[in-house]
């Protein structure tokens, strides 16, 4: 937690001198888009993957074949949303910055974010399992190629705001091939269409909250893009950032804490 905390806190004074507030707002407005389109997308299956994990831990074949369901489901989900998002890039980044030009960077933070949560079932599986290390060296590998991936765009190639999506994507991407790779390792390609059931009758119930939940915590951003300006969201996102410090670092206990709950 440390570690990943405080390479992005690092990366800030970089941002910030080499883009203007404008830019950063339209980067972290991208995000909240993104976010809560990929919590609608998810329709709560990692929070019914963590609960279900727990009837088949000791059966290895139901185990991974559990993974792999909601692995797949959701990557069929993510790969239309992320079909409409790339087609209506232009008139969605029109909707929500008054500027086409900002279509690919929608598309590419979205497809970013969509591979980061693919990749959370994997680390949820770590966390169930109590695989601390495992969980802490692909978290931490993350944030190092994050943060390389941003000095290199940013400030190497001088790529602008662009910059900031290309290094969330790669990095994601990154991980997404790493957990795949480990899971071909330990399990066989599986799919169930009764495990599928019971965790939508857990998740799907959760969609609107996943969905509120969403609005509720970006709504800040939201507002403040709506009636204030781009520059103005990205010198409040650069405060929520730092400030956010102190909410990881309560909430860190939460990874060994859930999973004991779950298991109940």
């Amino acid at each position: 937690m440390v570690i990943t905390t405080i390479l992005p806190i690092a990366a800030i004074p970089i941002i910030t001198r080499v883009l203007p507030p404008l830019e950063y707002g339209v980067y972290i407005l991208a995000q909240v888009y993104s976010m809560i389109a990929v919590g609608l997308v998810t329709m709560g299956m990692a929070t019914g993957y963590e609960r279900n994990y727990f009837q088949y831990k000791d059966d290895p074949v139901k185990t991974g074949a559990l993974l792999y369901t909601v692995l797949i489901f959701s990557s069929l989900f993510y790969l239309l949303a992320g079909t409409f998002v790339y087609l209506w890039k232009d008139s969605l980044a029109r909707l929500i910055f008054s500027q086409e030009s900002y279509g690919m960077l929608l598309v590419i933070v979205f497809i970013g974010l969509g591979l980061q949560t693919l990749s959370q079932y994997y680390l949820t599986y770590l966390k169930n399992k109590g695989s601390a290390g495992s969980f802490s060296r692909i978290t931490i590998t993350q944030s190092l190629v994050n943060f390389f991936f941003i000095i290199l765009f940013l400030v190497y190639f001088k790529y602008g705001v662009i910059s900031l999506a290309y290094a969330l994507l790669l990095s994601n991407l990154t991980i997404f091939l790493i957990t795949i790779a480990q899971q071909l390792k330990k399990y066989r390609v599986s799919f169930s269409k009764l495990m599928l059931t019971d965790i939508l009758k857990i998740s799907l119930p959760l969609t609107p909250r996943i969905l509120f939940g969403a609005l509720n915590t970006q709504f800040d951003k939201i507002m403040l893009g709506m009636l204030s300006s781009m520059g103005g969201v990205g010198v409040y996102g650069i405060g929520h950032r730092i400030s956010y410090v102190v909410f990881q670092f309560m909430t860190a206990l939460d990874h060994v804490f859930i999973p004991e709950v779950y298991k109940r």
